[in-house]
């Protein structure tokens, strides 16, 4: 494998030898020089070889994300082989679920439970990411090819899209109100986005006379409730459930919006809800709870969701 450095003339080539001693001392400039030449395809290539250096892939997953007061995020619970940087991702992803819960908690907005679903929901992806880069390991074409015949290859070996391994994956905790665990494609990340509690808010741009923005623009720090055209009391129910439990909450009543490269997939149906359904959204931008349809008491309904979710017990707040 040939990976660039400066975009230009220096590159790192990757190849696999045996885990001894002498495996490594058969790497001599020389051969190396013919290496680079035939994976290139050029005999006559000028290749000048800077440096050699052995290394091992590693693979380890912690058995548990935390211990009281210690949490573990990155590299520091799971070291993933750097095929298709899933290691690095699955690292910013884990600060990005943890971040907003042990805000929650320790301004006193949700349970100490809470924080529990950080491991819930973060290892498993992790193993999933750590299982789906060793495989690639040892078959790289499953990661970098595209087509049916990739996507066959890949289904074959049990590998998933890449897009899938970065986007396309779901949470199962009580930090989620009904949770649709198992996606339903391992190629196609769209797909997975489909409004399902656990999922992450599926993408589409809004129509206005604004700057264009997208669905996910919608998500900051705070949880976020999501309607269509003919939602409107949604937006007084979050309000009352706001109020009742002391926590901020944004509230979009979106009109239209159209997923990129399809317009048949619009806002609301893109998201699995009619037009006076809602999504809650959690501020790691998935879905925390859906109701397809408005219910006579939409205000009780979203905050028992919310309660829920931020494990808070009924008898701690005042109604």
């Amino acid at each position: 494998m040939l990976v660039t450095v400066d975009g230009a003339t220096t590159w790192i080539f990757h190849t696999a030898a045996e885990p001894t001693e002498s495996g490594a001392a058969r790497f001599t400039p020389r051969r190396c020089r013919e290496l680079v030449r035939a994976a290139v395809g050029s005999r006559d290539l000028d290749v000048a070889v800077l440096s050699i250096l052995p290394w091992q892939p590693r693979g380890l997953l912690a058995d548990r994300f935390g211990e009281g007061r210690v949490l573990l995020i990155g590299d520091a619970a799971h070291a993933v082989p750097p095929v298709g940087a899933f290691g690095l991702n699955t690292g910013i992803a884990d600060a990005h679920n943890l971040a907003w819960k042990l805000a929650a908690v320790l301004d006193g907005r949700a349970g100490s439970a809470l924080v529990a679903t950080y491991q819930t929901e973060r290892r498993p992806v992790a193993a999933f990411a750590l299982e789906q880069s060793l495989l690639r390991l040892h078959e790289p074409r499953l990661h970098w090819e595209q087509g049916p015949q990739a996507a066959a290859a890949r289904a074959e070996a049990g590998a998933a899209n890449a897009s899938v391994v970065h986007l396309g994956y779901r949470y199962d905790s009580t930090a989620v109100v009904d949770a649709r665990p198992e996606p339903p494609s391992w190629e196609h990340a769209e797909l997975n986005l489909d409004g399902a509690p656990g999922s992450r808010l599926p993408h589409a741009w809004l129509e206005s006379a604004g700057p264009r923005r997208s669905t996910l623009d919608l998500v900051r720090s705070e949880f976020t409730l999501l309607t269509g055209p003919a939602g409107s009391p949604w937006l007084q129910a979050a309000e009352q459930a706001s109020a009742r439990l002391g926590l901020p909450m944004t509230t979009h009543q979106l009109e239209v919006a159209t997923s990129p490269g399809d317009p048949t997939r619009r806002w609301p149906g893109i998201a699995g809800i009619a037009e006076d359904g809602a999504l809650l959204v959690r501020p790691d931008q998935f879905i925390a709870w859906r109701r397809n349809t408005l219910p006579d008491q939409p205000s009780e309904e979203l905050t028992r969701a919310l309660r829920r979710v931020l494990a808070r017990e009924q008898p701690a707040d005042a109604e």
